[in-house]
């Protein structure tokens, strides 16, 4: 049988446990943020579409845009070149 000697130290204290707590929060709301979507389309993506961080691919010229970000989709590029 184990025998508990003392109490548990200083850093598992209450503070301890709410600043782990806070950590494990954010955690989840960065993982329940929209992940980039992938869209596939014929021809350059349309300036309107997606979101910041999406991925485009121009299946029609076998090109790869993004990720999107506040000015737009960027130049297309073949990854497989």
């Amino acid at each position: 049988m184990a025998q508990i000697i003392g109490s548990p130290p200083k850093e598992y204290d209450q503070g301890f446990f709410n600043n782990m707590i806070g950590q494990i929060n954010r955690s989840f709301q960065a993982i329940q943020q929209q992940p980039p979507q992938v869209t596939v389309g014929s021809g350059p993506p349309p300036s309107s579409g997606g979101a910041s961080g999406d991925i485009y691919i121009d299946k029609t010229n076998k090109l790869l845009y993004g990720p999107k970000r506040s000015n737009g989709w960027g130049v297309g590029f073949n990854p497989f070149v």
